[in-house]
């Protein structure tokens, strides 16, 4: 079962859920992140991530690539091996967001890159384009915490907007 939804939110837009704030982030969109969660930066992405750091979500906004989402994150897949110590169990597959079909989802494990990644790392991640930008958001954890990194991926898709609200 997922996250309670709060109420009092106008017909939609993006609503809290319980346990989580929503935030409307200056890099332009507003998502619902869990309680107690830090933002930073770094190279470009965004970040929120658990006080521990070992639950994150990151988002990535940039301009639309000629192959979209599906060519992008398919050519990430592809790089994978290289780039991710232990990387596996990977999967892209094209679907549906916000009403765009040109949206793709990736799915994947590595190793983590330091002892503090506590070992496997899981990797959930949805790209899509809006409003002239390609946004990705993902969740990573450890591969022990994949329960609530699937509530934390449904929290985010249920609440995410591109713009500021």
């Amino acid at each position: 079962m997922g996250p309670a939804v709060a109420s009092g939110a106008a017909l939609g837009a993006p609503v809290a859920l319980v346990g989580y704030a929503l935030q409307q982030d200056p890099g332009g969109f507003t998502l619902a992140v869990p309680d107690d969660w830090s933002r930073s930066t770094d190279s470009g992405r965004i970040y929120y991530m658990s006080a521990d750091q070992l639950l994150r979500i990151g988002i990535h906004v940039t301009p639309v690539s000629a192959g979209g989402p599906l060519a992008d994150l398919q050519a990430e897949n592809a790089a994978g091996p290289q780039s991710n110590s232990g990387y596996r169990d990977a999967s892209v597959v094209p679907t549906a967001f916000h009403a765009t079909s040109d949206t793709a989802r990736w799915t994947w494990t590595w190793d983590g890159c330091t002892a503090a990644d506590l070992g496997a790392r899981r990797v959930l991640d949805l790209s899509w384009v809006e409003h002239g930008q390609t946004y990705d958001f993902w969740v990573s954890t450890p591969v022990g915490a994949l329960t609530q990194a699937d509530l934390i991926f449904n929290a985010v898709s249920a609440t995410f907007r591109a713009g500021a609200a």
